[in-house]
């Protein structure tokens, strides 16, 4: 019993230290310039808003995944689109639509995480767009994921809404 017990004591003495955190790095992976890779990410960002405003969607095509399964959610109900063809297919109609189009983006937060290799983002939208004989104003709320590429950061997952005045349900 008595070696048993040993044994035991011994292989969970070494299985303990086996999994203790190393004082070492994991890898020599250069450190990641988290500010570098923030403003990277931020640019890439920002031309959600320059494509509304310049009626370009070539800011979609460069800022946006090209993935099968790149998600979208829009403001409006019909407003969900998976992959890349069918959310570019549907905002290059509303660019032709829109005009006049003026915005002030505020409360932007973008966090790149410590890996440098995924970010994620929130903004507030004041815009202001012509639409036919109707000039809206409204707040958008955006939120989305980018992930680092070979060809740089890409939007894979994107969400805007518009908030209800008031609560849409009372608690």
């Amino acid at each position: 019993m008595r070696k048993s017990l040993g044994s035991l004591f011994v292989t969970a003495s070494i299985l303990a230290a086996s999994c203790a955190p190393s004082s070492e790095p994991a890898s020599d992976a250069s450190p990641v310039d988290l500010s570098a890779e923030e403003e990277a990410a931020r640019a890439v960002v920002n031309m959600w808003e320059q494509m509304w405003l310049e009626e370009d969607i070539a800011l979609f095509d460069a800022a946006f995944s090209h993935d099968e399964d790149m998600v979208i959610f829009g403001t409006d109900a019909a407003e969900y689109w998976v992959g890349y063809d069918s959310a570019r297919e549907s905002l290059a109609f509303q660019l032709d639509v829109f005009e006049d189009t003026e915005s002030d983006v505020r409360n932007q937060v973008v966090k790149v995480h410590e890996s440098g290799e995924v970010a994620w983002f929130t903004e507030m939208m004041d815009l202001e767009v012509t639409s036919g004989e109707d000039r809206a104003e409204l707040t958008v709320w955006f939120s989305g994921v980018l992930e680092k590429r070979n060809d740089g950061w890409k939007i894979v997952q994107f969400h805007a809404s518009v908030p209800v005045a008031g609560q849409a349900v009372v608690y």
